[in-house]
């Protein structure tokens, strides 16, 4: 994923771990990341120092608001949600406030609770999964394609040996 961000964006190895990391507080690659700023705050300063916000998938709603729209939508209370996930009623509580964020963990814990991607949960239009979705279809088309060129391959052998049985079985040019 850093090389990613390193190859598409233009970021420096730094920059890149710091982009990333501001996603996610435990995660390993936030040892790269030196400055105390929030990850809201990291975001931004690397989103205004290259330009990318035209290249980042849109927010269509904050994490506490999805959250709070998944709980609403199973009809489900903070307490079953935490007894459920295993996730602390003190941790929802504060997501749903905007006081903190969840973990890697903790965000997988809710979409697999929830059934959902990390990029819905985390309010992300699905830019990225239109690029996966781009890529398998082209991938698929020249697969398809090999196959029609095997089979048009195939269909001329299969003609080429159907004349030579007709000529040995019938003893002569039978083009």
């Amino acid at each position: 994923m850093i090389g990613k961000y390193i190859n598409e964006k233009s970021l420096n190895r730094e920059d890149a771990c710091r982009f990333i990391a501001n996603r996610c507080k435990d995660c390993e690659l936030s040892t790269y990341c030196s400055d105390k700023y929030s990850c809201i705050e990291k975001e931004k300063y690397l989103i205004d120092k290259y330009d990318l916000d035209s290249q980042l998938p849109k927010m269509h709603m904050r994490f506490p608001e999805t959250l709070e729209v998944l709980l609403a939508y199973k009809h489900t209370s903070v307490r079953k949600f935490s007894e459920d996930s295993g996730i602390s009623e003190t941790s929802i509580r504060g997501w749903l406030a905007g006081k903190n964020s969840p973990t890697c963990t903790q965000i997988y814990r809710i979409c697999d609770y929830f059934q959902i991607t990390p990029n819905f949960l985390l309010g992300y239009d699905g830019a990225c999964d239109s690029i996966v979705i781009n890529t398998s279809v082209s991938s698929i088309q020249a697969e398809l394609d090999d196959i029609v060129n095997g089979l048009d391959i195939l269909c001329e052998s299969i003609t080429y040996t159907q004349k030579k049985l007709n000529q040995l079985r019938f003893g002569g040019d039978n083009t």
